[in-house]
């Protein structure tokens, strides 16, 4: 299993190699597959580990040992278990769907652009493969680094684009915060608890050192929560997420489905251990993920960009998987990670469909009626809808209700979290359906005179299959399959399961049912709600002012300080520091270059001069002994 772990990691790696190195010299077929062939056949590798995790085998294995200094080892080590296997597939099984879709997306890209996008997606894949299947916590941070490179990378894709720039350079500053407060969490474990791998640190007995609920333990595990909130976009380090659809929606669909959004989760998750041991912190963890739920849905609700939308339905669907995982029901947030992978997958790249439809165009209320014209990305869309909306039959519908069940039935006391995620899960279905009869129209047999044609196989193959993840996911054994990880959930109470499903469906049919009325059936009932909210809508709208405050508090005075910087503190102290120094020394040397004037009876005359001092010093005030 050591030799297919490393297989899993290696791949996307491999393909990044190729593409960067000779992809400019590579038919644009060939460059495509190879981007995509080597995230499928790391998928492969990965379905055999499952076979062998499946089967009670685990991995902790030692490659290399890439630092060993006064008998300190770091060894490039991988941590294999179900929930470091469930991770790897969802990461390379939808990105290998993610990636075949890109070949006809970003077909109209030049060859350069074109093995570009491969070579970042790979390098993308390889990060968060390293991430999650990493041993300790040297190589964590490291895969932790290289997403939000490639994020980077890829969310600035098109550089000639300001907007994009600026997108990415924010999405890469909001990650650095997280960066920090990671490191900070990694020395603060290895001054306490004397290791840096999980399989030491992570050992009861040696957490148990440390008291329970203590200031050390509670300090880690912050820690770790400003690193999981900043790459997760949860409040409020939230900010880059929406302003990260300038990539392309390719970019969009695997950043906020399978892979960067999600590390978060996985790093609560896999550090379960040292939550249980801080309750406080893991508490906070719930409420930032309850209150984020519902703080993105209502943003959701005002929005017309569909790139956008979506965006703040992930920022929400991310905040259940952050309740889950902060009251103790860790198999509940994973169930719900990977049903969301199926369905956002899914509604992006049917988007991105949409989107190349109407020529780039992403504002909903310039789209309508397309089942004529792309009825595979009608049909598909309006699946994910379903799924993220929580009607029964469908994958998404199974996992959040194991979250608000658990929520609502916590014996910690978590019940008001439950109704916020019962709340959200009403918004979610009214903003979805809103999303779904702007863009895409309720006029099932009508004829659309635009002409407008499907997507090609490529693209409409991929959404087909997520479409059946997102329908028949909820069936796959999540939990069964994650026990020998979390074992039984202490902190769950039980309740009767067709009560809260029947609340969710309850909430879910009200937000279709509102939605229709104002967008299908009385779409002029719309404006008119919105002049009556005014400045709430106003508000909503705005993302309640929150990049507008951070420019106000963090960026017009980091400005300002640098503005002081270049005019006043650089040219008159730095460099009037630095100048005066050269200035000085000119100014002496071009007194003692005066003395040099090259004529003998000068210096003569000095010598004469220097010694007849030195002869009246030794006369005068040297006494012989």
């Amino acid at each position: 299993m050591s030799v297919l772990a490393l297989l899993v990691l290696l791949l996307p790696l491999a393909g990044f190699l190729i593409n960067a190195l000779f992809g400019r010299a590579l038919a644009r077929q060939l460059v495509g597959w190879v981007g995509a062939g080597s995230v499928g056949l790391a998928f492969g590798s990965a379905l055999a580990v499952l076979v062998q995790v499946a089967g009670g085998q685990q991995l902790d294995h030692t490659y290399f040992t890439w630092w060993n200094s006064a008998g300190f080892e770091i060894p490039f080590n991988l941590y294999i278990d179900p929930l470091s296997t469930l991770m790897a597939l969802v990461i390379t099984g939808v990105g290998f769907m993610i990636h075949v879709y890109s070949i006809g997306y970003m077909a109209g890209e030049d060859r350069g652009g074109f093995s570009r996008f491969f070579a970042y997606m790979n390098l993308f894949v390889f990060s968060m493969l390293l991430l999650v299947l990493s041993g300790n916590f040297v190589w964590l941070i490291v895969g932790w680094a290289g997403v939000g490179l490639s994020s980077y990378l890829l969310i600035g894709f098109w550089y000639e684009r300001t907007s994009a720039v600026l997108a990415a350079r924010k999405a890469f500053v909001m990650n650095v915060i997280g960066d920090v407060g990671m490191m900070f969490a990694a020395f603060v474990i290895f001054l306490n608890l004397k290791a840096l791998d999980y399989g030491t640190v992570l050992q009861p007995d040696r957490i148990h050192q440390l008291p329970k609920g203590g200031t050390v333990i509670t300090a880690i595990c912050l820690l770790l929560l400003v690193g999981a909130v900043a790459k997760s976009a949860q409040l409020p380090l939230h900010t880059w997420l929406p302003d990260a659809m300038e990539g392309p929606t390719p970019v969009s669909a695997l950043i906020h489905a399978a892979t960067m959004v999600t590390a978060g989760v996985y790093l609560v998750a896999r550090m379960h251990a040292l939550y249980d041991w801080a309750p406080a912190a893991a508490a906070t963890v719930a409420i930032i993920g309850a209150v984020t739920a519902l703080f993105a849905a209502t943003i959701g609700t005002a929005q017309v960009d569909i790139k956008r939308i979506l965006a703040y339905s992930t920022m929400s669907q991310i905040g259940y998987m952050f309740l889950a995982v902060g009251i103790g029901a860790y198999t509940a947030g994973m169930f719900h990670f990977m049903t969301h992978a199926f369905f956002k997958a899914l509604l992006f790249m049917a988007a991105g469909n949409v989107i190349h439809a109407f020529h780039e165009d992403q504002d909903i209320r310039h789209m309508g009626n397309v089942r004529s014209g792309l009825p595979i990305t009608f049909w598909t869309f309006l699946i994910g809808t379903l799924s993220i909306s929580g009607f029964p039959l469908m994958a998404g519908f199974v996992s959040k209700d194991e979250i608000i069940r658990a929520a609502l039935t916590s014996t910690g006391g978590f019940v008001l979290l439950g109704v916020l995620a019962l709340v959200t899960a009403g918004l979610t279905a009214f903003y979805m359906f809103r999303l779904f009869l702007t863009a895409f129209g309720w006029e099932w047999l009508g004829h659309d005179e635009r002409h407008l044609h499907e997507a090609p196989s490529v693209q409409t193959v991929p959404i087909m299959i997520l479409a059946a993840g997102a329908v028949f996911g909820g069936a796959i054994p999540v939990g069964s399959f994650l026990k020998p990880v979390f074992g039984e959930s202490p902190a769950i109470g039980s309740a009767p399961f067709f009560g809260v499903a029947g609340l969710s469906i309850l909430v879910a049919v009200i937000g279709f049912a509102v939605a229709y009325q104002l967008y299908a059936r009385r779409p002029e009932m719309a404006a008119v709600v919105r002049r009556r909210l005014g400045p709430v809508h106003a508000m909503v709208e705005h993302k309640y002012y929150v990049d507008e405050l951070y420019d106000l508090v963090f960026v017009r005075p980091g400005f300002a300080i640098g503005r002081l910087l270049r005019d006043f503190i650089e040219p008159r102290v730095i460099d009037g520091l630095v100048d005066g120094t050269a200035e000085l020394f000119r100014v002496e040397a071009a007194e003692f270059r005066s003395l040099q004037t090259g004529r003998v009876r000068n210096y003569a005359l000095v010598t004469l001069v220097g010694a007849g001092f030195i002869a009246g010093y030794l006369f005068f005030f040297v006494r012989p002994a």
